[in-house]
């Protein structure tokens, strides 16, 4: 169940009250009404172990979600110490190219700006690479697939037929068992039976 809009119902019925509150007095508030018991340890947990996987900035606005949780509770960590938290659980990758970039900010929000666009600079490349590879194999298969058909009726017209010699004897024989020209008869006569038969027999 998404319980977004049932937050928002529950704020919207208690605002005059929830408005007079102080931050933290208001999250004791929300942590009550839809945490629970043990909530504490395990937002703490999450915080504290969880490491970057996907996107950096869905994962860090999810961190910092997390810590906004804490408000209030000795488990609270200030800005210094997400920073420290988020960039020691970057990915392997984007911490190397955070340190070419040369990224040494203290403040949150500036690093967290920076980090992003390290981020989705490096995913756009990775995407293009990919790109590549796939017009390349493309292109690949294709110069494949022209040279097998051009090859293929050159080893149909060089397919062995034998010896000229050989076709030319079996080509008279051939001619000799067809059945001589009529020349102008629509008849045949013994005598052309018997010169077939003369033939074949040589």
């Amino acid at each position: 169940m998404n319980h977004d809009p049932l937050i928002s119902d529950w704020y919207w019925t208690g605002q005059v009250t929830f408005d007079a509150l102080s931050f933290e007095d208001f999250m004791k508030e929300v942590r009550n009404q839809w945490l629970a018991n043990d909530w504490e340890q395990d937002v703490c947990r999450k915080v504290l172990g969880m490491k970057q996987s996907g996107s950096f900035w869905e994962w860090a606005m999810k961190m910092r979600s997390w810590n906004t949780l804490l408000w209030g509770t000795s488990a609270h960590l200030d800005d210094a110490g997400l920073l420290n938290q988020l960039e020691a659980n970057l990915e392997p990758w984007l911490s190397r190219a955070c340190d070419d970039e040369r990224i040494k900010e203290a403040d949150l929000d500036k690093w967290l700006d920076k980090v992003k666009i390290v981020d989705e600079k490096k995913h756009r490349e990775r995407q293009q690479q990919r790109a590549d590879v796939e017009e390349a194999a493309c292109s690949h298969l294709k110069q494949n697939m022209t040279s097998a058909g051009l090859s293929e009726p050159s080893r149909r017209y060089n397919t062995f037929q034998g010896p000229a010699s050989d076709r030319s004897s079996t080509k008279g024989k051939e001619n000799a068992s067809k059945l001589p020209t009529l020349k102008g008869r629509s008849y045949l006569t013994m005598k052309d039976v018997s010169n077939v038969g003369a033939s074949s027999s040589k």
